[in-house]
Protein backbone atom coordinates (compact mmCIF):
# COMPACT_ATOMS: atom_id res chain seq x y z
CA UNK A 1 0.00 0.00 0.00
CA UNK A 2 3.03 2.29 0.23
CA UNK A 3 2.59 3.27 -3.42
CA UNK A 4 -1.21 3.11 -3.50
CA UNK A 5 -1.56 6.44 -5.31
CA UNK A 6 0.97 5.69 -8.07
CA UNK A 7 -0.46 4.28 -11.27
CA UNK A 8 1.62 1.94 -13.41
CA UNK A 9 2.35 4.53 -16.14
CA UNK A 10 3.78 6.94 -13.59
CA UNK A 11 5.80 4.25 -11.84
CA UNK A 12 7.46 3.51 -15.14
CA UNK A 13 8.91 7.02 -15.26
CA UNK A 14 9.34 8.12 -11.61
CA UNK A 15 11.60 6.01 -9.38
CA UNK A 16 10.77 6.15 -5.67
CA UNK A 17 13.72 6.56 -3.29
CA UNK A 18 15.08 3.36 -1.86
CA UNK A 19 14.91 2.93 1.91
CA UNK A 20 18.66 3.02 2.29
CA UNK A 21 19.19 6.13 0.13
CA UNK A 22 20.56 9.20 1.85
CA UNK A 23 21.88 12.60 0.87
CA UNK A 24 25.62 12.94 0.36
CA UNK A 25 27.24 16.23 1.27
CA UNK A 26 30.44 18.10 1.99
CA UNK A 27 30.54 19.86 5.35
CA UNK A 28 32.82 22.23 7.24
CA UNK A 29 32.85 23.30 10.86
CA UNK A 30 34.66 24.40 13.99
CA UNK A 31 35.48 22.74 17.30
CA UNK A 32 36.95 23.75 20.62
CA UNK A 33 37.47 22.17 23.99
CA UNK A 34 39.55 21.26 26.99
CA UNK A 35 42.50 18.88 26.85
CA UNK A 36 44.60 16.81 29.24
CA UNK A 37 48.06 15.51 28.38
CA UNK A 38 50.53 13.21 30.09
CA UNK A 39 54.11 12.14 29.45
CA UNK A 40 56.85 12.35 32.13
CA UNK A 41 54.94 15.34 33.47
CA UNK A 42 51.13 15.55 33.53
CA UNK A 43 48.29 18.06 33.43
CA UNK A 44 47.14 16.32 36.61
CA UNK A 45 50.19 17.53 38.50
CA UNK A 46 51.07 16.60 42.07
CA UNK A 47 50.03 20.08 43.20
CA UNK A 48 46.95 20.82 41.03
CA UNK A 49 45.17 20.17 37.73
CA UNK A 50 46.27 22.37 34.83
CA UNK A 51 43.77 21.90 31.97
CA UNK A 52 44.83 22.73 28.44
CA UNK A 53 42.77 24.07 25.56
CA UNK A 54 42.49 23.49 21.84
CA UNK A 55 40.52 24.94 18.94
CA UNK A 56 40.39 24.34 15.21
CA UNK A 57 38.33 23.47 12.16
CA UNK A 58 37.32 20.38 10.23
CA UNK A 59 36.24 19.49 6.69
CA UNK A 60 34.45 16.27 5.82
CA UNK A 61 32.28 14.34 3.40
CA UNK A 62 29.20 12.33 4.32
CA UNK A 63 28.79 9.20 2.19
CA UNK A 64 25.57 7.90 3.76
CA UNK A 65 23.73 7.84 7.09
CA UNK A 66 26.45 5.60 8.58
CA UNK A 67 29.84 6.74 7.26
CA UNK A 68 31.68 10.03 6.84
CA UNK A 69 35.35 10.90 6.38
CA UNK A 70 36.83 13.97 8.04
CA UNK A 71 40.08 15.99 8.18
CA UNK A 72 40.70 18.28 11.15
CA UNK A 73 43.34 20.76 12.26
CA UNK A 74 43.65 21.92 15.88
CA UNK A 75 45.97 24.17 17.82
CA UNK A 76 46.26 24.41 21.58
CA UNK A 77 48.38 24.66 24.71
CA UNK A 78 49.16 22.35 27.63
CA UNK A 79 50.94 22.99 30.90
CA UNK A 80 52.33 19.86 32.56
CA UNK A 81 54.04 19.40 35.92
CA UNK A 82 55.54 16.64 38.03
CA UNK A 83 53.40 13.57 38.79
CA UNK A 84 52.88 12.18 42.30
CA UNK A 85 55.46 9.44 41.86
CA UNK A 86 58.18 11.85 40.74
CA UNK A 87 57.25 14.31 43.44
CA UNK A 88 57.98 11.69 46.09
CA UNK A 89 61.25 10.65 44.44
CA UNK A 90 62.41 14.27 44.20
CA UNK A 91 64.27 13.86 40.89
CA UNK A 92 66.86 16.41 39.85
CA UNK A 93 67.33 17.78 36.31
CA UNK A 94 71.00 18.61 35.84
CA UNK A 95 72.46 21.31 33.63
CA UNK A 96 73.52 18.49 31.30
CA UNK A 97 69.78 17.79 30.87
CA UNK A 98 69.94 14.36 32.50
CA UNK A 99 67.79 13.06 35.31
CA UNK A 100 69.42 12.26 38.69
CA UNK A 101 68.02 10.57 41.74
CA UNK A 102 70.36 12.64 43.89
CA UNK A 103 71.72 16.02 42.80
CA UNK A 104 75.43 15.66 41.85
CA UNK A 105 77.74 17.77 43.97
CA UNK A 106 78.64 21.04 42.34
CA UNK A 107 76.17 20.67 39.42
CA UNK A 108 73.60 23.35 38.69
CA UNK A 109 70.06 22.32 37.89
CA UNK A 110 66.48 22.18 39.11
CA UNK A 111 64.37 19.70 41.01
CA UNK A 112 61.47 18.22 39.07
CA UNK A 113 59.11 19.53 41.76
CA UNK A 114 60.02 23.11 40.77
CA UNK A 115 59.53 22.69 36.99
CA UNK A 116 56.75 22.75 34.44
CA UNK A 117 56.52 22.14 30.71
CA UNK A 118 54.67 24.73 28.63
CA UNK A 119 53.68 22.95 25.41
CA UNK A 120 52.18 24.43 22.24
CA UNK A 121 50.53 21.73 20.10
CA UNK A 122 49.55 21.45 16.45
CA UNK A 123 47.44 18.46 15.46
CA UNK A 124 46.38 17.37 11.96
CA UNK A 125 44.11 14.35 11.89
CA UNK A 126 42.14 12.12 9.54
CA UNK A 127 39.22 10.17 10.95
CA UNK A 128 36.37 7.95 9.79
CA UNK A 129 33.07 8.58 11.58
CA UNK A 130 30.74 5.60 11.99
CA UNK A 131 27.21 6.48 13.13
CA UNK A 132 26.02 3.56 15.28
CA UNK A 133 22.39 4.73 15.18
CA UNK A 134 22.42 4.38 11.38
CA UNK A 135 22.49 0.58 11.67
CA UNK A 136 19.08 0.32 13.34
CA UNK A 137 15.68 0.67 11.67
CA UNK A 138 14.07 2.83 14.35
CA UNK A 139 16.98 5.27 14.67
CA UNK A 140 18.53 5.43 11.20
CA UNK A 141 16.57 8.54 10.20
CA UNK A 142 16.51 10.28 13.58
CA UNK A 143 18.29 13.65 14.00
CA UNK A 144 20.69 12.23 16.60
CA UNK A 145 24.08 10.70 15.75
CA UNK A 146 26.26 8.53 17.96
CA UNK A 147 29.61 8.27 16.19
CA UNK A 148 32.70 6.17 16.87
CA UNK A 149 35.77 7.45 15.03
CA UNK A 150 39.19 5.82 14.62
CA UNK A 151 41.76 8.60 14.20
CA UNK A 152 45.33 8.86 12.91
CA UNK A 153 47.12 12.16 13.35
CA UNK A 154 50.37 14.09 13.05
CA UNK A 155 51.17 15.95 16.28
CA UNK A 156 53.85 18.64 16.46
CA UNK A 157 54.88 20.16 19.77
CA UNK A 158 57.02 23.13 20.76
CA UNK A 159 57.98 22.99 24.44
CA UNK A 160 59.54 25.36 26.91
CA UNK A 161 60.68 23.96 30.26
CA UNK A 162 60.24 26.65 32.93
CA UNK A 163 60.33 27.11 36.66
CA UNK A 164 56.96 27.24 38.39
CA UNK A 165 57.82 30.15 40.63
CA UNK A 166 58.98 32.83 38.22
CA UNK A 167 58.66 31.29 34.72
CA UNK A 168 62.43 31.27 34.26
CA UNK A 169 63.23 29.34 31.08
CA UNK A 170 65.35 26.25 31.71
CA UNK A 171 65.20 24.93 28.15
CA UNK A 172 63.52 26.66 25.24
CA UNK A 173 61.89 25.65 21.93
CA UNK A 174 62.23 21.88 22.06
CA UNK A 175 60.49 20.65 18.89
CA UNK A 176 59.07 17.17 18.52
CA UNK A 177 56.84 15.49 15.98
CA UNK A 178 54.71 12.46 16.75
CA UNK A 179 52.39 10.04 15.05
CA UNK A 180 49.17 9.79 17.02
CA UNK A 181 46.81 6.81 17.01
CA UNK A 182 43.48 6.86 18.83
CA UNK A 183 39.79 7.48 18.55
CA UNK A 184 36.86 9.75 19.32
CA UNK A 185 33.28 9.25 20.42
CA UNK A 186 30.73 11.93 19.59
CA UNK A 187 27.05 12.63 20.22
CA UNK A 188 25.42 15.24 17.99
CA UNK A 189 22.04 16.54 16.85
CA UNK A 190 20.85 17.88 13.48
CA UNK A 191 19.36 21.26 14.38
CA UNK A 192 18.08 21.52 10.80
CA UNK A 193 19.02 20.17 7.37
CA UNK A 194 22.28 22.14 7.31
CA UNK A 195 23.58 22.53 10.89
CA UNK A 196 24.77 19.83 13.29
CA UNK A 197 25.84 20.52 16.88
CA UNK A 198 27.42 18.04 19.28
CA UNK A 199 29.96 17.10 21.92
CA UNK A 200 32.94 14.77 21.60
CA UNK A 201 35.63 13.08 23.63
CA UNK A 202 38.86 11.57 22.35
CA UNK A 203 42.11 9.84 23.15
CA UNK A 204 45.38 10.06 21.18
CA UNK A 205 48.42 7.91 21.97
CA UNK A 206 51.73 9.41 20.77
CA UNK A 207 54.29 6.85 19.67
CA UNK A 208 57.49 8.92 19.56
CA UNK A 209 59.18 11.45 21.86
CA UNK A 210 57.40 12.71 25.02
CA UNK A 211 55.63 16.02 24.40
CA UNK A 212 56.91 17.55 27.67
CA UNK A 213 60.56 17.39 26.40
CA UNK A 214 61.79 15.93 29.72
CA UNK A 215 64.25 13.02 29.91
CA UNK A 216 62.14 9.92 29.28
CA UNK A 217 60.93 8.23 32.45
CA UNK A 218 57.33 7.04 32.03
CA UNK A 219 55.85 5.06 29.13
CA UNK A 220 52.75 7.28 29.04
CA UNK A 221 52.56 9.78 26.19
CA UNK A 222 49.00 10.76 25.32
CA UNK A 223 46.40 13.52 24.96
CA UNK A 224 42.73 13.35 26.00
CA UNK A 225 40.10 15.79 24.68
CA UNK A 226 36.59 16.90 25.59
CA UNK A 227 34.86 19.57 23.54
CA UNK A 228 32.01 20.90 21.41
CA UNK A 229 31.71 20.74 17.65
CA UNK A 230 29.53 22.42 15.01
CA UNK A 231 29.25 21.40 11.36
CA UNK A 232 27.58 23.11 8.39
CA UNK A 233 26.73 21.38 5.11
CA UNK A 234 28.25 23.04 2.06
CA UNK A 235 26.33 21.27 -0.68
CA UNK A 236 24.48 18.15 -1.58
CA UNK A 237 25.23 15.52 -4.18
CA UNK A 238 22.34 13.71 -5.75
CA UNK A 239 22.22 11.01 -8.38
CA UNK A 240 21.51 12.42 -11.84
CA UNK A 241 17.99 11.42 -12.78
CA UNK A 242 16.23 11.52 -16.09
CA UNK A 243 13.54 14.20 -15.82
CA UNK A 244 10.30 12.63 -14.71
CA UNK A 245 7.26 12.85 -16.92
CA UNK A 246 3.66 11.86 -16.56
CA UNK A 247 3.60 10.64 -20.16
CA UNK A 248 3.59 6.81 -20.01
CA UNK A 249 6.01 4.80 -22.18
CA UNK A 250 4.77 3.16 -25.34
CA UNK A 251 4.80 -0.35 -23.89
CA UNK A 252 2.43 0.60 -21.05
CA UNK A 253 -1.32 0.88 -21.49
CA UNK A 254 -2.42 4.47 -22.00
CA UNK A 255 -4.79 5.89 -19.38
CA UNK A 256 -8.41 6.29 -20.39
CA UNK A 257 -9.34 9.68 -21.78
CA UNK A 258 -12.49 11.19 -20.35
CA UNK A 259 -14.07 13.66 -22.70
CA UNK A 260 -16.82 16.09 -21.88
CA UNK A 261 -20.12 15.11 -23.55
CA UNK A 262 -21.23 17.27 -26.47
CA UNK A 263 -24.69 18.29 -27.51
CA UNK A 264 -25.48 18.19 -31.22
CA UNK A 265 -27.00 21.67 -31.25
CA UNK A 266 -24.12 23.27 -29.35
CA UNK A 267 -20.65 24.20 -30.46
CA UNK A 268 -17.82 21.97 -29.18
CA UNK A 269 -16.41 23.07 -25.85
CA UNK A 270 -13.01 24.70 -25.90
CA UNK A 271 -11.77 22.62 -22.95
CA UNK A 272 -9.31 19.98 -24.04
CA UNK A 273 -9.61 16.34 -23.04
CA UNK A 274 -8.48 15.75 -19.46
CA UNK A 275 -6.33 12.75 -18.58
CA UNK A 276 -7.10 10.63 -15.55
CA UNK A 277 -3.92 11.26 -13.59
CA UNK A 278 -2.38 10.11 -10.36
CA UNK A 279 0.13 11.91 -8.19
CA UNK A 280 3.44 10.60 -6.79
CA UNK A 281 3.80 10.20 -3.03
CA UNK A 282 6.29 12.50 -1.29
CA UNK A 283 8.31 10.77 1.46
CA UNK A 284 9.74 12.31 4.64
CA UNK A 285 12.50 11.50 7.13
CA UNK A 286 11.68 10.42 10.66
CA UNK A 287 10.21 13.23 12.76
CA UNK A 288 10.76 15.74 9.92
CA UNK A 289 8.26 17.86 8.01
CA UNK A 290 10.64 19.55 5.58
CA UNK A 291 10.70 18.30 1.99
CA UNK A 292 14.07 16.77 1.13
CA UNK A 293 15.80 17.75 -2.11
CA UNK A 294 15.35 14.28 -3.57
CA UNK A 295 11.53 14.59 -3.20
CA UNK A 296 11.15 18.05 -4.76
CA UNK A 297 10.89 16.61 -8.30
CA UNK A 298 7.67 14.88 -7.24
CA UNK A 299 6.11 18.16 -6.11
CA UNK A 300 7.11 19.63 -9.48
CA UNK A 301 5.25 16.76 -11.20
CA UNK A 302 2.16 17.46 -9.10
CA UNK A 303 2.32 21.17 -9.94
CA UNK A 304 2.63 20.40 -13.67
CA UNK A 305 -0.48 18.20 -13.49
CA UNK A 306 -2.45 20.98 -11.79
CA UNK A 307 -1.24 23.56 -14.32
CA UNK A 308 -2.46 21.35 -17.19
CA UNK A 309 -5.82 20.80 -15.48
CA UNK A 310 -6.93 24.30 -14.53
CA UNK A 311 -10.20 23.27 -12.89
CA UNK A 312 -8.80 20.45 -10.78
CA UNK A 313 -8.84 20.70 -6.98
CA UNK A 314 -6.83 18.34 -4.78
CA UNK A 315 -6.67 16.99 -1.25
CA UNK A 316 -3.14 16.83 0.21
CA UNK A 317 -3.00 14.22 2.99
CA UNK A 318 -0.10 13.82 5.41
CA UNK A 319 0.79 10.50 7.07
CA UNK A 320 3.11 9.36 9.87
CA UNK A 321 4.55 6.07 11.14
CA UNK A 322 3.51 4.32 14.37
CA UNK A 323 6.34 5.72 16.49
CA UNK A 324 5.15 8.21 19.12
CA UNK A 325 1.77 9.30 20.44
CA UNK A 326 -1.34 9.83 18.34
CA UNK A 327 -1.32 13.60 18.96
CA UNK A 328 2.33 13.89 17.91
CA UNK A 329 1.70 11.88 14.73
CA UNK A 330 -1.45 13.90 13.99
CA UNK A 331 0.54 17.12 14.31
CA UNK A 332 3.49 16.09 12.14
CA UNK A 333 1.26 14.54 9.47
CA UNK A 334 -0.57 17.89 9.14
CA UNK A 335 2.75 19.76 9.05
CA UNK A 336 3.90 17.51 6.19
CA UNK A 337 0.70 18.16 4.24
CA UNK A 338 1.05 21.93 4.76
CA UNK A 339 4.71 21.78 3.61
CA UNK A 340 3.63 20.27 0.28
CA UNK A 341 0.77 22.78 -0.05
CA UNK A 342 3.11 25.74 0.52
CA UNK A 343 5.55 24.45 -2.09
CA UNK A 344 2.71 24.04 -4.61
CA UNK A 345 1.63 27.62 -3.90
CA UNK A 346 5.20 28.81 -4.54
CA UNK A 347 4.93 26.99 -7.89
CA UNK A 348 1.94 29.23 -8.74
CA UNK A 349 -0.91 26.86 -7.84
CA UNK A 350 -3.82 28.80 -6.33
CA UNK A 351 -4.39 28.33 -2.61
CA UNK A 352 -8.15 27.72 -3.07
CA UNK A 353 -7.43 24.64 -5.20
CA UNK A 354 -5.65 22.83 -2.36
CA UNK A 355 -7.11 21.31 0.81
CA UNK A 356 -4.94 19.66 3.47
CA UNK A 357 -5.52 16.92 6.02
CA UNK A 358 -3.38 15.31 8.72
CA UNK A 359 -4.30 11.63 8.80
CA UNK A 360 -1.87 10.64 11.62
CA UNK A 361 -0.71 7.00 11.49
CA UNK A 362 -0.57 5.10 8.21
CA UNK A 363 -1.40 1.59 9.45
CA UNK A 364 -1.43 0.05 5.98
CA UNK A 365 2.23 0.80 5.18
CA UNK A 366 4.54 -2.26 5.39
CA UNK A 367 7.45 -0.28 6.89
CA UNK A 368 7.94 2.93 8.84
CA UNK A 369 9.89 4.48 5.95
CA UNK A 370 6.95 3.95 3.60
CA UNK A 371 4.45 5.25 6.16
CA UNK A 372 5.99 8.73 6.42
CA UNK A 373 4.59 10.44 3.32
CA UNK A 374 2.15 12.88 1.76
CA UNK A 375 -0.38 11.74 -0.83
CA UNK A 376 -2.28 13.94 -3.29
CA UNK A 377 -5.70 13.03 -4.71
CA UNK A 378 -8.21 14.84 -6.90
CA UNK A 379 -11.36 16.19 -5.26
CA UNK A 380 -14.19 15.03 -7.50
Amino acid sequence: MAMMLLAAPLEAQVKEPENNETTQAWYIGAQAGMAHAEANFSSFGADKFRPGWNAGFHVGYTFNRILSLEFSAKWGQQVLTVQDCCFKRDYFLGEDFKRYRVAPEGMNGHYYNDLKSDVFLQRYAMQANVNILGFFEYTKDCPWKLELSPVISAVCSNTDIKTKQNNEIVKEDVDNCNIGIGGNVGLSYDINDDINLGVYGGFTHLINNPIDAMPKLHTTNFIMDLGVKMSIKLGKKRAVKKPATITPPSDVMQPDIVKAPKKEAEEPTKQEAVEEVTFPAIYFAFNKSNIENREIDKVVIAADILKKNKAMRVLVTGWADEVGTYNANKRISLQRANAVKQMLIRMHISDDRIEVRGAAVNHEAPTHDEARKVTISEIK
